[in-house]
């Protein structure tokens, strides 16, 4: 029952796989913090762990300087999944785009001009 409604919630609704891939951004960037509060050695506040995750998702390159092997770990796991976020953010921007292609092979789009003649 929860699959069936899960398929419907995505063919109905446009903005679904948008809205999944912000909450997957989230608790990413969310799980993230709270590990490397566990690892880090540093007596910062949870606001500073959340910013340092969220540079290690948008940044892969980012964890270079991150210093000791749990903490090196934590934030390559964290860049692992920030680099497949934004693969998924790149499938679904070409997917959006190939519908729009397609819209527009069809012929279907609306003709908005007007006291024209058409040549045939």
């Amino acid at each position: 029952m929860f699959r069936y409604r899960l398929d419907s919630y995505f063919s109905t609704n446009r903005w679904a796989k948008t809205f999944l891939l912000l909450c997957l951004t989230l608790l990413l960037i969310w799980t993230g913090a709270c590990l490397i509060a566990l690892v880090s050695a540093n007596d910062v506040g949870f606001d500073h762990f959340l910013w340092l995750a969220w540079t290690y998702v948008a940044d892969p390159g980012a964890h270079a300087d991150a210093q000791g092997t749990w903490m090196r770990i934590v934030s390559l796991v964290i860049s692992i999944g920030g680099m497949l976020i934004f693969a998924l953010v790149i499938g679904i921007i070409s997917e959006e785009i190939c519908g729009w292609v397609d819209d527009l092979k069809k012929g279907s789009s609306r003709c908005i001009e007007s006291h024209h003649t058409v040549l045939l």
